[in-house]
Order: C-alpha cells, then sequence, then structure tokens
C-alpha cells in the first residue's frame, strides 16, 4: 500500500470513496460522514474530502481502505451469486508516473475481507 508524498494533487480533491464500516469505525468522526443510497462517504467541503485540511489528510493513520489503497481504485460489486472485484489505477498519480510496481492480491483480499464484514452488518 502506498504512503502519501503530500503531492497535493488531485486524489483528495477528486476521489469519493465508498466507506466499509471497518472504515466508519475506524474513522469515528460521524459528522464527516453520510450514508446515502445504501453507502457510507465522506462528506464534501469545497469539493474535496473534509478530512482534508491544509493540504494533508487529517485522518491518515485511520483513513479509509480506499484512501490507503490509492492510486489503486478498487470497484467492489455484488450481483445475487458473486463479488466481483475490479481494479482500476489513476494514472494520474504522481507515484504511477514514477514507476511504482503493484502487486493486486493484498489489496484484493483487504478490500473483499472488510467489504463482506460491511454486507453482513447492513444487509440484515
Amino acid at each position: 500500500m502506498f504512503n502519501c508524498k503530500g503531492c497535493k494533487e488531485s486524489c483528495c480533491r477528486t476521489q469519493n470513496p465508498q466507506l466499509t464500516i471497518s472504515d466508519v469505525e475506524r474513522i469515528g468522526n460521524k459528522d464527516n460522514i453520510i450514508f446515502s443510497e445504501g453507502v457510507f462517504r465522506i462528506k464534501r467541503i469545497n469539493g474535496a474530502c473534509a478530512f482534508f485540511k491544509e493540504g494533508l489528510c487529517s485522518i491518515y493513520n485511520n483513513r479509509p481502505l480506499s484512501c490507503r489503497l490509492y492510486p489503486y481504485n478498487p470497484i467492489f460489486r455484488q450481483s445475487i451469486k458473486s463479488y466481483t472485484l475490479t481494479i482500476e489505477v489513476d494514472k494520474n498519480c504522481k507515484e504511477i508516473l514514477c514507476g511504482h510496481s503493484f502487486n493486486p492480491k493484498p489489496i484484493a483480499l483487504q478490500w473483499r475481507k472488510e467489504r463482506i464484514q460491511h454486507d453482513r452488518v447492513y444487509k440484515k
């Protein structure tokens, strides 16, 4: 997983990740989390993540899984019989442009674990 280099590029301004229940519990600040259409998301303030302060993430150690995985964007789809995980890459990220290597397996496994936990809690 990536460590943010603080490049102050668009990721915290343009990304609006879905949160897992583990993310919500880890973040703790419910004032900046919204639940809409069956999905948790972080509020946007002036188009940016509510936790994006002075060019940095104010919850960096507790940031959502999608943010920890960035610039890899896991897209999790559920059908009646199965889960599908597709991982897209934000090719505008400076880390990708610098040739950072990528192993998708740990990302897929962590995302699947957190998403299944989320579904168990919210689909009862």
